[in-house]
């Protein structure tokens, strides 16, 4: 029955009550209400109630503004909306070191669930937030934007020497767009004494763009590491996440290589002595099936619904950004416990890749969570990577739409930088398993395992994780003296002179030294996931350890719920 209410709903047609879109997106009512602190009863739970009365239209707001900027069809409406992105985070900043010291002054009356939202109120930061700590963020904050920014908007092409035009196409000859598809396809129809400079000129294409941009950010960041009282930028990101500091994400690094060796060693030696640009280039590839994405859908949310005693039930959409949006309401066991909102299809001016926003966070009582996920997936046909980003996205919304809480500060989305993935990457590793594949899609087929897990990709992974930590122990690093001894240690290649691969790489500007997050949840989700498929554990368990809790339990006993811990 679920099945075949959730194939009637419209999802690849336009629907024809859809609200009006918004000619912009205003928040002068928000910003008015933040203007002035008010005063708080000083008891624990009412001060912690009260906060989130006096914070919540404009934390919604700023929420949807987010959606908005990623997803609108207006670009006015874009606009608008990162104006008040700008506007609403300056106003809550404004507020941040006052509700600090009121939630310091309040622990010592509180226990239980209200001395873990004061904990999170009051910080972990050692500094306290003076003019020249906001001044020195919005500095990281602007050069952080430029960096991916200059990386997005690249469009450069390499001029082809004479000689070297080899059995290129006719497009070719003259030059090639340095993008990463072009150049691959390029570099098997240029001669042998042609490929290194190719290559080298495609990874070090935005040197030129982002060199400068790189050192002002870091040197940035060690400003901002000695602020906080940490001796580097490396070990305040990492204070936030389950190893701690960057000590033990190097002890990590190396025993992940380790375990690694002999996987990437067999690699090698099938491969050969190929150069740098070859590597890993031999696995095996991906039979392409094709799924009906309207279908496909329909067969995951059954699925899920069934797995985690969830119904998804289609409703109109209450807030509308662009045409096809379509919404759905969870209950469980005839109660509402969320919404979700899909917006899967590229179209102009949309955020070109896939990700999960929150819309609400959930607190009991007060308001139902809403998570939206914004995609660029194809209108006719799926393939199994699609299926993958979809069920990935899905994983963090689960995180925001189970995880409802008393106060808004517990709820949601609250794991440390080095599990926030585990929920997602669960769920993506899942779309590997045949019986899942089945029901979802309808399709008996075994997709082929994912190939970075282990052996030379694994290495590559590695090495980039190690590269993102060691450019954030020091504020002027020798980042060409870095990538060579590393490349040694984790690649077993030498480097090339110039290569210089970091200018492109987009995750130092976000994820910076906590990059390797991405290796340390693929481990742990791998763990949880083969435990959910030999029937350990099931699906509806993982969520009640790792997606229901928020910030209500400490994030290792999550973890500690669903599977070992380091």
């Amino acid at each position: 029955m679920l099945l075949a209410s959730l194939m009637s709903f419209p999802l690849l047609a336009k629907q024809a009550a859809e609200p009006s879109l918004s000619p912009s997106f205003d928040c002068q009512s928000e910003l008015a209400g933040l203007t002035a602190l008010p005063a708080f009863p000083q008891e624990p739970q009412a001060w912690l109630q009260a906060v989130d009365q006096w914070r919540l239209p404009a934390r919604n707001k700023l929420l949807a503004a987010y959606v908005f900027n990623d997803a609108a069809t207006a670009p006015q409406t874009r606009k608008a909306a990162r104006q008040c992105i700008n506007n609403l985070s300056q106003a809550f900043e404004k507020h941040t070191n006052s509700l600090r010291l009121q939630a310091r002054a309040l622990l010592p009356q509180a226990s239980g669930l209200e001395a873990q939202a004061l904990k999170a109120w009051a910080g972990s930061s050692k500094a306290l937030k003076s003019a020249q700590y906001r001044a020195v963020n919005d500095k990281a904050r602007q050069l952080s934007q430029r960096f991916r920014g200059n990386i997005d908007k690249y469009d450069g092409s390499y001029p082809v020497p004479k000689g070297c035009q080899g059995n290129l196409p006719k497009r070719w000859q003259e030059a090639i767009p340095l993008r990463g598809g072009s150049v691959l396809a390029a570099l098997k129809d240029v001669p042998a004494q042609c490929q290194q400079d190719m290559f080298v000129a495609y990874e070090s294409r935005l040197k030129a763009s982002n060199g400068a941009v790189l050192k002002d950010l870091l040197a940035v960041r060690q400003q901002q590491a000695k602020l906080d009282g940490f001796k580097d930028y490396a070990d305040r990101r990492l204070a936030r996440t389950q190893l701690g500091n960057g000590e033990a994400v190097w002890r990590y690094l190396d025993k992940l290589s380790k375990r690694n060796l002999a996987a990437s060693e067999a690699e090698r030696k099938a491969q050969g002595d190929k150069p740098l640009w070859q590597l890993g280039q031999d696995g095996k590839k991906e039979e392409p099936v094709s799924y009906q994405p309207k279908a496909v859908l329909a067969g995951y949310l059954a699925w899920l619904g069934q797995e985690l005693d969830i119904q998804f039930k289609p409703i109109k959409p209450k807030l509308n950004w662009a045409d096809g949006i379509s919404a759905y309401r969870l209950e469980r066991q005839g109660k509402a416990i969320g919404e979700l909102y899909l917006d899967l299809f590229g179209r102009d001016g949309k955020y070109g890749h896939n990700r999960h926003r929150e819309l609400r966070r959930g607190i009991d009582g007060v308001q139902l969570p809403a998570s939206v996920l914004v995609m660029n997936l194809p209108t006719d046909s799926w393939h199994h990577k699609h299926l993958k980003s979809l069920m990935h996205e899905s994983g963090h919304a689960l995180n925001n739409l189970l995880a409802s809480q008393p106060y808004e500060i517990l709820s949601g989305i609250r794991l440390p930088s080095d599990l926030v993935e585990v929920p997602s990457k669960v769920l993506e590793q899942l779309a590997w398993d045949p019986k899942v594949h089945k029901a979802v899609t309808g399709i008996a087929h075994s997709p082929t395992p994912d190939d970075r897990q282990s052996g030379i990709a694994l290495d590559e992974r590695i090495l980039k994780s190690a590269m993102a930590l060691a450019y954030h122990q020091s504020g002027q690093p020798d980042m060409e003296a870095i990538n060579g001894e590393l490349y040694r240690k984790y690649l077993h290649r030498d480097y090339i002179p110039g290569l210089s691969p970091q200018y492109a790489f987009r995750h130092l500007a976000s994820y910076g030294p906590a990059y390797f997050t991405y290796l340390y949840a693929d481990a742990k989700a791998n763990d949880i996931s083969d435990a959910i498929k030999a029937g350990q554990l099931s699906l509806r368990q993982f969520a009640h350890c790792m997606l229901e809790p928020g910030a209500s339990i400490p994030a290792r006993d999550q973890l500690a719920c669903a599977t070992a811990v380091d």
